[in-house]
């Protein structure tokens, strides 16, 4: 398999419910928006994770990532790094990166 880009997100929600679900999702690379929009699938003893999974293709940054919350809220960031997982909080302009194992860092 060719390598490529990719980016995982988390959110936690603080005036919506604690893990975004509902949140819709833009992320921009190389000219294209892609959308996603979170809901994990929940059926008889089982449930996704309550996670985003963007495929980049061969970008090395995304160029602007853009959270709509259930409470309406909009942040946008700029210059994404790709290639991990991060954790975005309602109402918090940082970005955090889980790291397995390790959990959140700053």
């Amino acid at each position: 398999f060719p390598a490529s880009s990719w980016l995982r997100i988390s959110l936690r929600g603080i005036r919506s419910n604690s893990l975004g679900i509902g949140s819709k999702i833009e992320c921009e690379v190389d000219g294209k928006t892609l959308y996603r929009e979170l809901y994990p699938g929940i059926s008889f003893l089982s449930q996704s994770p309550a996670s985003v999974h963007f495929g980049l293709g061969n970008a090395a940054t995304i160029s602007r990532l853009a959270i709509r919350w259930p409470s309406g809220e909009k942040q946008v960031f700029t210059d994404v790094p790709v290639n991990s997982h991060i954790q975005i909080t309602e109402s918090d302009s940082k970005i955090r990166t889980i790291i397995p194992g390790e959990g959140v860092q700053e």
